[in-house]
């Protein structure tokens, strides 16, 4: 099975995928691993921030992972991550980020194990 089939997946942003990568397995792999490895770390501490009210740092932290959500195919959590991040600079307060980042983290949390599997699979191909 070669890079294109694996990372044909219609949970992720296939198009960016094959964009970014143009069949480079090994970056790929890398991008993947070392996403599977911070992401999670990096939403604690968004989430930290989140629920001691530290709106700018809450800010920071999104901003941040922002990106790196495309790089896995998951661009429409780089798009969550923008309008949280817009909330923030317009000075929405936590109770009116509330609902939206409760969508976003959900998001993140079912869409880990997606971007765990494709690493696997990507692993198991080399």
């Amino acid at each position: 099975m070669g890079l294109e089939q694996i990372l044909f997946d219609e949970r992720l942003d296939t198009e960016t995928l094959h964009n970014l990568y143009e069949g480079d397995y090994e970056h790929a792999e890398v991008v993947f691993q070392q996403f599977v490895k911070t992401a999670p770390l990096q939403m604690q501490e968004i989430e930290k921030n989140f629920t001691t009210t530290s709106i700018d740092a809450f800010r920071e932290k999104i901003h941040k992972l922002k990106p790196v959500f495309s790089f896995v195919g998951l661009t429409s959590l780089s798009n969550q991550a923008a309008a949280i991040e817009q909330q923030c600079k317009n000075g929405a307060a936590v109770n009116e980020l509330e609902a939206g980042y409760t969508d976003f983290k959900n998001n993140f949390f079912n869409s880990l194990p997606v971007v765990q599997e494709i690493l696997q699979k990507m692993k198991d191909e080399i």
